[in-house]
């Protein structure tokens, strides 16, 4: 009997809190979350973040980007044929950007998800062949059609006459050579008018195309194939072996790699056929070989990575040090190429870039976003900084969609973090330090570091303040970063994830804890254990007034007296809580299962 009437009393006092939430939200009338998950039309997904598109919302999930009109009471997919796995980045004057994993590129709406449009990349994708004439960049892209481009690569266009679907292309001042799936090699004129072609017998899977202004060179299997302008088989030189995958051409040579780094030299004149050692690196797979200035460049594969240089003087090699672009040391290079007397080189996750040869200095051509890993965007201008694990910072301006890479004077590094005051910008880059820019990223001074070699989880602006998530606490500056505020002794050595306040209330979450502070008083751990979290923490908290939600693997809890006393909040199981956030007079969380729930607050 005394357990029954405990029990009793238990259901008096909780019961109502338990089932229904705070008579601060409601719906129709009654007490409780509404569910608006309606993800169709593929199952569920995990809903990666949400942004609101003038009247409308906007999810990005792993495999759909879906849009609401009626306040998410219902969802409509509104680009099944863009790349998956978005991430939706901001929202600008009614148009949302859509930065992309894998190799999807940047999207922007401007009608809030009716339609789409890519921003602007080396041609229709990331280029795999590049040469210039006259000034004109001329490139085969990733749909195999061939683009020109009169300013130097910022913007590109179809090409007016050439409209085929070609495997290879060279071109210079005098001639442009093709050759497409036929094995048609054709010649042209500097005015794209066709001078001659031939067909190289037998059928080749894989051939190999190189030219000079006078002649071409073919390599079908274990045959190379000379072609003058006229498209004449002049010789026809016997190889060594089949397999070779890469070509150049010299003036008087033909350079040809293995993937594995055997790399011959080819004499046009009388065919005979050298071996070129590639010394410690001949078990590397070559991806790019390009003659330039009295060098041949040799572009290789992850692992060992990087741009290489023989000199044909003196038979020695010579690294071109990877750090000099943004990527980690051994990044894949898949292109090289001399165009108006630079050298371009293109790399897999950065890119495409000009070559200083006398300083080794890559210069950013035209960028592309490839695998960007953004995990943080900040509006800020008239647009957005995105920080990305891999490529670091970039910019993107909302008003005319241009998308560019920031900051490409800040040391290379990793894990960036990025938050803005006014016109300003400070930056944390894992292991370089704390940076602040003044100009919109034009140019960077060095700020000083909270502790010594810091390393910061993550910025955040909180009023006229920046907080630094550290591994070492809690720290905060007035000042750009000039000087830092230590948030307190009791979180010394803790490794702070997040941390949110209403002004009054501040919160910090770690990797095993969550802690509290009321005004300037001493941090206290939460009292978490009161509402048996067990082995979960908050993930992640939100305000609304004086009421804090704090979200604990598939469970959200209400505080409404600083921490004190929790407020259990039922829930249908609808999987792990991703993310939280208040907008439009409403809480909203995101799940891992595709659900997204609202509930009115105020």
């Amino acid at each position: 009997m005394r357990f029954v009437f405990w029990f009793l009393v238990l259901v008096v006092l909780l019961g109502p809190n338990k089932i229904h939430l705070d008579a601060q939200i409601t719906r129709d009338g009654e007490k409780g979350f509404l569910d608006v998950e309606m993800l169709k039309p593929v199952g569920q997904q995990a809903v990666l973040s949400m942004v609101k598109c003038g009247p409308s919302w906007i999810a990005g999930g792993n495999m759909d980007i879906l849009r609401s009109d009626d306040g998410c009471q219902t969802w409509v997919n509104m680009a099944s044929s863009l790349p998956q796995k978005y991430i939706v980045g901001a929202v600008r004057s009614g148009s949302a950007i859509i930065a992309t994993g894998g190799t999807g590129g940047v999207f922007l709406t401007e009608d809030e998800g009716l339609t789409w449009k890519k921003l602007p990349q080396s041609g229709a994708g990331q280029p795999h062949r590049l040469h210039s004439a006259k000034g004109i960049l001329y490139a085969l892209s990733g749909d195999s059609g061939m683009y020109v481009s009169v300013d130097r690569g910022a913007t590109w266009t179809p090409h007016k006459v050439c409209r085929e679907r070609y495997r290879d292309l060279r071109v210079n001042d005098d001639r442009g050579w093709t050759l497409d799936d036929s094995l048609k090699v054709a010649c042209w004129s500097p005015e794209w008018s066709m001078l001659g072609f031939d067909t190289i017998p037998g059928t080749v899977r894989s051939p190999l195309l190189g030219a000079s202004s006078s002649w071409c060179a073919v390599v079908a299997d274990s045959a190379l194939f000379l072609i003058d302008t006229s498209g004449t088989i002049r010789r026809t030189v016997v190889l060594p072996s089949k397999g070779w995958s890469t070509i150049c051409v010299s003036g008087t040579d033909v350079y040809l790699s293995k993937q594995r780094g055997s790399i011959v030299r080819v004499a046009v004149a009388d065919g005979s056929v050298n071996d070129v050692s590639l010394g410690a690196l001949d078990k590397e797979r070559v991806t790019a070989l390009e003659w330039y200035k009295g060098g041949l460049y040799v572009g290789l594969r992850e692992g060992a990575g990087g741009l290489h240089r023989w000199d044909s003087a003196t038979d020695t090699w010579r690294r071109i040090h990877p750090s000099v672009m943004p990527s980690s040391t051994g990044q894949e290079i898949t292109m090289l190429a001399v165009s108006g007397g630079r050298l371009y080189v293109g790399s897999r996750e950065d890119g495409l870039y000009e070559l200083d040869t006398a300083t080794s200095i890559m210069k950013a051509l035209n960028e592309t976003l490839g695998q960007v890993l953004a995990h943080q965007v900040v509006p800020f201008g008239r647009g957005f900084v995105i920080a990305s694990r891999i490529k670091g910072l970039l910019a993107i301006d909302s008003c005319d969609g241009s998308l560019r890479f920031f900051a490409r004077n800040l040391p290379h590094g990793s894990e960036y973090s990025v938050a803005a005051m006014d016109d300003k910008l400070l930056v944390s880059i894992m292991n370089a330090g704390v940076w602040m820019s003044a100009d919109s990223g034009r140019t960077w001074t060095r700020r000083s570091e909270p502790y010594e070699k810091a390393i910061i989880n993550r910025l955040e602006t909180r009023g006229k303040s920046i907080y630094a998530c550290s591994v070492n606490g809690l720290w905060s500056t007035n000042d750009l970063g000039a000087t830092w505020i230590n948030e307190g002794a009791e979180l010394a050595g803790e490794d702070v994830e997040w941390t949110v306040t209403n002004g009054r209330s501040t919160y910090a979450g770690t990797r095993t804890t969550t802690w509290l502070r009321i005004g300037n008083k001493p941090w206290k751990e939460c009292r978490t254990h009161l509402i048996r979290l067990g082995p979960d923490r908050f993930s992640t908290m939100s305000f609304v007034g004086k009421t804090v939600y704090g979200m604990a693997n598939t469970t959200i809890y209400r505080s409404t007296n600083d921490g004190r006393t929790w407020t259990e909040m039922e829930l249908v199981d609808v999987g792990p809580i991703r993310h939280s956030f208040v907008a439009d007079g409403f809480l909203f969380i995101t799940t891992d299962r595709g659900a997204v729930m609202r509930a009115p607050v105020h």
